[in-house]
């Protein structure tokens, strides 16, 4: 089991990493630190969330509905998301 174990996290391991690039190609030169910025915080945000939310989830249903609920609010904040309108050349 330990063995299965590690698939998940090392398929998921580098999509931090991927949003940072993405959210860099998408944000103008003036903006790039701000909204790298922002990312950061939300990540830090999340990691101190988790073990706060444990502290509420008692059962496996509790889990479950819990992660639908981040699911479903993460479906909204794309929604959200302003269209992009092509990733911009870079020279250099």
């Amino acid at each position: 089991m330990l063995w299965i174990s590690v698939f998940p996290s090392a398929l998921f391991a580098h999509n931090f990493t991927i949003t940072k690039a993405v959210v860099s190609d998408l944000s103008s030169d003036e903006e790039r630190a701000a909204t790298l910025g922002k990312l950061g915080l939300a990540a830090g945000l999340g990691f101190l969330s988790g073990p706060v939310a444990q502290l509420f989830i008692s059962d496996y249903r509790g889990a479950t509905l819990f992660a639908t609920f981040l699911q479903v609010l993460s479906l909204g904040a794309i929604y959200l998301l302003p269209e992009a309108n092509g990733c911009k050349a870079r020279a250099g």
